[in-house]
């Protein structure tokens, strides 16, 4: 199981996780968490019920938003970040495979000449056997 799991991440399930993962918290994650803080908010204004507390909503929904803006800032760095090393790796992955391909033509090509070889070797045996046949006085 172990195996598997480590297959996994060596083929770069690790890192596309991630970077799905990342994307997802990018787009889902400040939504749901200014609703969640904007419905709290919205809560205690009602309760207190005064201006002071609409303009310390306004403060902190100001507050709020450059928390918001830097928070995509990083992610977007990260995203990027996440992006390089997915080119990265599909390059590397890519130069492999070439690798692979050209290591398996070259042994189609050693296993061709191998058997040409076999088989011109099973020819000259079998002449071998009729000329010792032959010296033997057997026909």
């Amino acid at each position: 199981m172990n195996d598997v799991i480590q297959t996994l991440l060596d083929s770069g399930l690790g890192q596309i996780l991630t970077f799905l993962g990342i994307v997802v918290s990018a787009w889902q994650g400040p939504k749901v968490v200014a609703k969640i803080q904007g419905e709290n908010k919205i809560d205690e204004i009602k309760t207190e019920g005064d201006s002071k507390a609409e303009e310390l909503y306004v403060n902190h929904i100001s507050e709020v938003i450059k928390e918001y803006r830097d928070q995509v800032q990083g992610f977007k760095e990260e995203l990027a970040k996440v992006r390089q090393e997915f080119a990265d790796f599909r390059e590397e992955h890519e130069k492999e495979v070439k690798a692979y391909k050209q290591q398996i033509s070259f042994l189609e090509i050693e296993i061709e000449t191998k058997d040409n070889r076999i088989l011109e070797l099973e020819e000259e045996n079998e002449n071998m056997k009729i000329e010792i046949h032959k010296l033997r006085g057997g026909g």
